[in-house]
């Protein structure tokens, strides 16, 4: 968990470790749970969607809230050209 590229930098496929500021929550329509929850988050290279299948709403709330710095890690994808991580494996607030 030590590779630190940045967002523009992360490879497809690579396990990254972001530092990131959260910009905002865009949780599924209501009644359609095949939609992802999404919290998008940006560093000084790019921006990231942080996606969620089938999510608790208001733990992700708690663990990222809007404006914070968090830390997050996993598997980087490029999904339609943009950045996107599928269920971080770690999340904690920036220190």
């Amino acid at each position: 968990r030590r590779n630190r590229p940045g967002i523009a930098g992360s490879a497809e496929g690579a396990i990254v470790t972001l530092e990131v500021r959260v910009d905002r929550h865009q949780p599924p329509p209501r009644g359609n749970r095949s939609v992802p929850y999404r919290v998008y988050a940006h560093d000084d290279t790019g921006e990231i969607a942080l996606t969620f299948f089938h999510a608790h709403a208001a733990y992700l709330e708690r663990a990222m809230p809007e404006g914070e710095h968090v830390v997050v890690s996993g598997r980087m994808e490029w999904f339609n050209g943009r950045p996107t991580m599928v269920h971080p494996d770690h999340i904690a607030l920036a220190s």
